[in-house]
């Protein structure tokens, strides 16, 4: 009679029944484990969770009834608790395929990938229709870097359940990653109804390509898309913060590798959502120490250490007290190995977005660093929350965040064109060092010849090092101009990991660098080893326009004594090369026109002295940018000002 009542919704008098049942058989585990259904019907978690515990200890062979236990446990964020009992679930039962799914979810979850996708194959071969198994199983092969595998997953998980969204946006998602653009966009427009497909259709709207086949679709994308966002500022775009992880859509972070300035569309987005958050403020505690919250986000650790790891090393104990608020489940462990022995607290994020804003709250933090902000949805939306009376951004992502409350951009100087507080929402703030404490780069012990390496023997050797997002049609011209003036020479581009990117851009190259393309060779993309290898190998490493190589590539090709050829573009992120000359004070590689980018690379490829002598005055002058601790002095006092500014406000 109490599951009947649970059935019906009466859950106060299901509760009583199955109380006064369980009751008169306390030795009787089904009854425990019905109790714990009814109550967790009822939405009373923590005395269904008791219930399920009593069932367990009555009957610990029971696969159901580990199986419920573990359930409840992982729906209380316990994955860690749960997943021996969803293991003993399986071990007990192998064709519980229920059991066998949520170990998968929670080894998933807990960023088990291996083992997680061993989980979802046993689905499978119990369910071979089992689409929601396929879905997860396409999330672990792209967590662990396999696309194509992820792919046919997704694919395979809509031909069982077509109706299936989040298999329809990972699906979406994947095309949108090979620059499928039309196909990303037919599966993003074929979603239902409701706030999801408003945000659907808006992400649909504004795809961005991977590769531009020219300045002019460049363009005509600028002019489309802000189109695109009166429209839907005059319909309204509606947000449910439960799935804004799942369906949220931001600006495209492509759009920073372009010449355009991206602050009318950043504001545009943010006049979709403004006003739909909570303004909540935090007080936090009395300070100093200050409490410094660094935002990273899932699968930024690694730049983020490269460049702040001597941030978090030097800042001072005394006034400042930091803390790294990362992603679960395996941000926390990527940066305790890297910044072991480094004093710094640990915050970590679950994936619902506003879960991680309610936690950041409790924090009470005095200021929040974004490391970047608009390269996921986590970083663009949290912002919109008011999550400390100070919200800063800076380098890590060199544009403006366009979000309503973030307060100030640390740049420097070096970086900025005159009249650059236009280029942001935020109150731009310039620093006299570039805002990072850089480690010194390995440098190969030994490069192997070109003719070890198959490269050309003769001529000269140019290298871009940069990822392809990052090669804007307008690099095509650069390049042709330096091997129509050298026609001895051989260019190096970086391949991707995406085969059908690589293909894109060789196709582009074809035709904007028709007579030179038989010296134009796209190589896969190299381990780490063998790309410092191919810095020494390299005459000159040429720079790319409009998002320019940032501290990474620059750094790794000064410590390696190879001249970075550079254009500055009108905007921060296509100026950062510049930016670290002129703190090193060697200004010879920065070229003022296309004709003087093309001259200063063929001059110093085909000059050895007079690359000798740039090489040598490059390696003396690296330590002005690396382990840089003038500039963390000038951090901790541009966060002290800021704290105290917003305490006086």
């Amino acid at each position: 009679l109490a599951l009947i009542r649970s059935q019906q919704g009466r859950h106060a008098a299901a509760v009583q029944l199955i109380a006064r049942a369980a009751g008169l058989a306390p030795k009787d585990w089904t009854l425990q484990h019905n109790h714990g259904e009814v109550l967790r019907r009822a939405g009373r978690p923590a005395e269904a969770l008791l219930a399920y515990r009593r069932a367990v200890e009555l009957a610990p062979n029971a696969a159901v009834a580990q199986y419920c236990l573990a359930n409840a446990l992982r729906a209380g964020g316990r994955n860690d608790e749960a997943l021996p009992h969803y293991e003993e679930a399986v071990r007990l039962d192998p064709g519980l395929t229920a059991a066998q799914y949520n170990l998968g979810n929670t080894l998933l979850d807990l960023g088990r990938y291996r083992s997680a996708s061993e989980a979802f194959l046993r689905v499978l071969a119990l369910d071979p229709k089992h689409a929601r198994a396929l879905n997860n199983l396409g999330v672990c092969h792209r967590e662990r870097g396999d696309q194509e595998k992820s792919g046919e997953c997704f694919a395979r998980a809509l031909e069982r359940a077509p109706d299936f969204d989040k298999a329809r946006r990972n699906r979406a998602q994947y095309l949108e990653a090979r620059d499928d653009i039309e196909g990303a966009r037919e599966h993003y427009r074929r979603g239902g109804a409701g706030t999801a497909a408003v945000l659907d259709e808006l992400r649909a709207a504004t795809l961005c390509p991977v590769v531009f086949e020219s300045r002019v679709a460049v363009e005509d994308y600028e002019s489309r898309v802000e189109g695109v966002l009166r429209e839907f500022l005059r319909r309204g775009v509606p947000l449910d913060f439960s799935t804004l992880h799942e369906t949220g859509v931001c600006p495209s972070s492509l759009m920073t590798y372009h010449h355009y300035d991206v602050r009318p569309v950043k504001q545009a987005f943010a006049a979709l959502f403004e006003g739909q958050f909570p303004r909540t403020v935090p007080d936090p505690p009395a300070g100093p120490p200050w409490r410094i919250g660094f935002v990273v986000t899932h699968g930024h650790e690694g730049v983020f250490l490269k460049c702040m790891r001597g941030v978090i090393r030097e800042l001072s104990r005394e006034r400042f007290q930091p803390i790294l608020i990362c992603s679960e489940p395996n941000g926390p462990a990527i940066l305790r190995k890297e910044l072991a022995g480094i004093e710094a607290e640990y915050l970590p994020l679950p994936k619902r977005i506003d879960e991680a804003a309610e936690r950041i709250l409790r924090g009470r933090f005095h200021l929040l660093y974004y490391w970047e902000s608009g390269t996921d949805l986590s970083n663009y939306f949290l912002p919109f929350w008011r999550l400390a009376p100070v919200q800063c951004t800076g380098w890590g992502w060199p544009v403006t965040s366009g979000a309503p409350h973030m307060d100030g951009f640390i740049s420097a100087e070096a970086l900025e064109p005159s009249g650059a507080e236009a280029h942001y929402t935020e109150r731009l703030i310039r620093s006299a060092r570039l805002p990072t404490c850089y480690p010194s780069p390995p440098v190969a012990a030994r490069a192997r010849t070109r003719a070890e390496r198959g490269l050309p023997e003769r001529g000269s050797l140019y290298f871009c090092a940069q990822n392809l997002r990052k090669l804007h049609p307008d690099f095509d011209a650069l390049a042709r101009g330096v091997l129509e003036r050298d026609p001895a020479g051989t260019l190096l581009i970086s391949g991707e990991i995406q085969p059908a990117l690589t293909r894109r851009l060789q196709q582009r190259l074809q035709k904007s660098c028709a007579d030179v393309f038989e010296r134009v060779r796209i190589v896969p993309r190299l381990a780490e080893a063998e790309y410092r290898e191919r810095l020494r190998t390299a005459d000159v490493v040429l720079d790319t326009p409009h998002y320019s190589g940032g501290a990474n590539s620059n750094y790794d090709a000064f410590a390696a004594g190879t001249p970075v050829v550079t254009l500055p573009g009108a905007f921060h992120r296509g100026r950062y090369t510049l930016a670290a000359y002129r703190q090193m004070g060697v200004l010879d590689a920065v070229a003022e026109s296309p004709e003087d980018y093309a001259r200063i690379a063929v001059t110093l490829a085909r000059e050895p002295d007079r690359r000798a002598d740039l090489s040598r005055r490059l390696l003396a002058a690296l330590p002005e940018v690396i382990e840089d601790r003038r500039a963390v002095r000038e951090l901790e006092t541009l966060f002290e000002s800021a704290i105290r500014g917003a305490a006086a406000a």
